[in-house]
């Protein structure tokens, strides 16, 4: 079992909204998401579309921990996700600079691009 961190930034109005996620372990960014999404979602839908792409990077039994500037996850609806930790930070946070670049990003280019990085020459994942 691993401990995955992954930030999360979200960016936007109803009428579009960029997502920018970042894994990191160690020092080091692993993966970058910067990701463009249409408006009409609600605000359960974009947790649960960003939970779901998360979670399909990791393996059963690691232990996921997501940091966001969402503040929908101060409700409730974290509970509809146990085995994840969430933590609520402000927008401003230095923590959150690479995934609010990755969202800012999606919004200018209305498009999505995902990347796994390198890490000491060798390919993550």
């Amino acid at each position: 079992m691993s401990e995955r961190l992954f930030y999360v930034y979200r960016q936007g109005l109803e009428t579009e909204l960029g997502l920018g996620i970042t894994e990191r372990q160690s020092s080091e960014t692993t993966y970058i998401a910067s990701i463009y999404l249409g408006g009409g979602r609600s605000r359960s839908e974009v947790v649960w579309y960003y939970v779901d792409h998360i979670m399909s990077r990791t393996n059963p039994g690691d232990k996921t921990v997501i940091v966001t500037n969402d503040m929908t996850m101060r409700s409730k609806r974290r509970f509809n996700y146990p085995d994840i930790e969430f933590v609520v930070v402000a927008s401003n946070r230095s923590t959150l600079r690479e995934a609010k670049m990755m969202a800012n990003d999606s919004l200018k280019r209305k498009s999505t691009i995902t990347e796994e990085l390198k890490i000491g020459g060798i390919m993550n994942g």
